[in-house]
C-alpha cells in the first residue's frame, strides 16, 4: 500500500476504484480528494499512471458498438487466455473475467 505524511493510504486496486468513482461523481479531481481527504498529487499521479500506462501495457482495446456486429462473435486474448464473446454476453461477467486474468 501506498502511504503519505497525509496518512491517506490506498493499495492499486483501491486506486482504481477510486478512478471509476471519480469519473462517475460529476466532480472535479480537487474537489472529490478535498472531500475523501485524499492527497490531490497522488489523485493525479494515478489518473496520469492508468491513463497513459497500464491500459496500454495490458493489451486492451476499446471497441465500437459498430466493430461488434458480427454474426460470429469475437475473441479477447490476454496472455495465454482467449475467451469467446456473443452477442447479448453479460459485461459484468467479462470485466470479473477480466480482472482475474491481470
Amino acid at each position: 500500500m501506498e502511504e503519505n505524511k497525509s496518512g491517506f493510504r490506498a493499495s492499486p486496486k483501491e486506486w482504481y476504484a477510486l478512478v471509476e468513482e471519480l469519473a462517475s461523481s460529476g466532480m472535479n479531481a480537487a474537489e472529490f480528494c478535498r472531500k475523501r481527504a485524499i492527497p490531490i498529487w497522488q489523485m493525479r499521479y494515478w489518473l496520469k499512471k492508468i491513463k497513459d500506462g497500464e491500459s496500454a501495457s495490458r493489451g486492451f482495446v476499446e471497441i465500437g458498438r459498430s466493430e461488434f456486429d458480427s454474426t460470429e462473435g469475437l475473441w479477447v486474448e490476454a496472455g495465454r487466455f482467449r475467451i469467446r464473446i456473443e452477442r447479448g454476453f453479460d459485461a459484468a461477467l467479462l470485466r470479473c473475467v477480466a480482472e482475474a486474468l491481470v
